[in-house]
């Protein structure tokens, strides 16, 4: 099969996943495919819970991964009422221009 050729050539482990996944979704009796698809999803979806590695996850094995930690909150951060456009674009322009004098002329 070609895609088990693709498995020498990509070696990360969201191809890994992806290839497996492909090759069980072509073949659904291929039982070593899904369960390699799965225990890579599982692995995946565990360091970084993207919604794909969690939903192939659930279709390969019927089964849910445990729910992310919670984000943290939120710094108290004041936002204005008023932004004066004016002054920014001016302190912006300055900026800028002292970048642009720190390169070199040519």
């Amino acid at each position: 099969m070609a895609l088990e050729q693709l498995l020498t050539e990509y070696h990360l482990p969201e191809q890994q996943a992806a290839i497996h996944y492909a090759a069980w979704q072509i073949d659904p009796t291929a039982e070593f495919h899904r369960a390699q698809a799965a225990d890579l999803y599982r692995t995946l979806g565990l360091k970084a819970p993207l919604y794909l590695y969690r939903q192939r996850y659930h279709e390969l094995t019927d089964e849910t991964l445990p729910e992310p930690p919670p984000l943290p909150d939120l710094p108290d951060v004041e936002i204005p009422d008023h932004i004066d456009l004016e002054a920014l674009m001016t302190h912006l322009t300055a900026k800028a221009d002292k970048l642009f004098d720190k390169l070199p002329q040519g």
